[in-house]
């Protein structure tokens, strides 16, 4: 079974590219159907502190494969489907369909937007209306992976519900309010034990021109270009996820919010991001304890900041990331800091590009008798295919 999967990887990274050449759009009276999709893939290696001894993990990897199938019909409704093949072995490899608690690799997203005047719906699997990080695709920042605090720790990116959304174009605001099942992307694996939704809102605004989920200031703006957002969860989940500082669910009442800004000018992107939690669990004693004191609630969070240029005679983009995380405010000094660097050599603009990016995570380790170590810094360089 899994020749089967592993030949259906081969067969997207053989035949993706070919595409990227071809025309995909096709139109049959009220009807659009669209193929898109992209290919990540390179090495990574890992630089562990000597004390730890040798634990490398230096090997090639596939990012992503992804192929995505999205349609239009009448101007008023809309389908979209998002699929990575590279995924799928990591998927059956760990049993993720009968394991609970178990993330979805494969499926990224699948649903429905009905259009009416006053309201769009939009009913499936899709990412959550939070924030500007937990929004946007990888391929479109030029680091390879994202900062820890928005990589799945305090809340999913992707989620099975409804979400409500509306564009305001006198104003440039665009308003979104959904529920969701609480189960982020283990939602296939795991039921929510207490039968009650989780809630996300957020509003962003632009100006001059209408938001934008981008990184890199592609159109070198002659004016400068602003854009923020503030988001809000509310969850009160019956499981907690595992992993230690896992907070994608947890037994109890969770809190998230958050404010994102970004600024672009000639060839210069600026982003910062503020994300925070606050949890009051039950049942989960573990979680409560710190410094010797029982807590009622705790705390989780981090910032972004993250500076790039575009230097398009050189065909390059250049990238520094600055980010910090701390998982709980219960043990002093529990933190992670990260300065990243990134360098991109676009091909063809962000379709077909060289990706180079190192990752320095500061010595800090989380509050635990052997002093495991965070993360290890990293060095990845990969090439990136995109045809949409």
């Amino acid at each position: 079974m899994k020749r089967i999967y592993l030949f259906a990887v081969l067969t997207a990274i053989i035949f993706l590219p070919l595409l990227s050449h071809a025309q995909f759009t096709l139109v049959k009276n009220d009807q659009t159907f669209e193929i898109g999709g992209d290919i990540m893939a390179g090495y990574e290696y890992n630089f562990y502190p000597q004390a730890t001894g040798n634990y490398h993990k230096d090997a090639f990897y596939l990012d992503e494969a992804r192929l995505s199938l999205q349609g239009r019909i009448n101007l008023q409704l809309e389908y979209y489907v998002r699929v990575d093949f590279g995924g799928l072995i990591e998927d059956f490899t760990d049993e993720t369909f009968t394991t609970p608690g178990s993330e979805i690799n494969f499926l990224k997203e699948a649903y429905i937007i009905y259009k009416t005047n006053i309201v769009n719906f939009k009913v499936g699997y899709q990412k959550t209306p939070f924030s500007f990080n937990s929004q946007c695709e990888e391929y479109a920042d030029p680091f390879l992976q994202r900062p820890i605090v928005a990589d799945d720790n305090i809340t999913p990116r992707r989620d099975l519900g409804v979400t409500l959304f509306h564009f305001f174009p006198t104003s440039g605001i665009t308003a979104f309010a959904g529920a969701y099942s609480g189960m982020g992307e283990t939602v296939f694996s795991t039921d929510n034990p207490t039968g009650t939704p989780e809630y996300a809102a957020r509003v962003e605004w632009a100006y001059p021109a209408k938001y934008q989920r981008e990184f890199i200031d592609w159109r070198t703006s002659p004016v400068p270009v602003f854009e923020c957002g503030i988001g809000g969860e509310h969850a009160f989940d019956g499981v907690t996820a595992g992993g230690g500082y896992n907070y994608l669910t947890v037994d109890g009442t969770k809190w998230v919010y958050g404010a994102d800004a970004s600024v672009f000018y000639k060839g210069f992107s600026l982003q910062v991001e503020a994300d925070q939690m606050q949890a009051t669990p039950i049942g989960s004693p573990q979680l409560l304890i710190g410094e010797g004191t029982v807590y009622s609630n705790f705390k989780a969070g981090g910032y972004i900041v993250e500076l790039n240029y575009l230097c398009k005679p050189l065909k390059s983009v250049f990238a520094v990331r600055w980010d910090q995380y701390t998982p709980t405010n219960l043990a002093y000094g529990n933190y992670e800091n990260t300065l990243s660097f990134a360098y991109n050599y676009n091909i063809k603009q962000n379709f077909l590009c060289l990706k180079i990016a190192y990752e320095d995570h500061f010595n800090q380790t989380y509050p635990a008798p052997n002093g495991t170590i965070w993360k290890d810094d990293d060095l990845r360089a990969i090439i990136q295919i995109l045809f949409n």
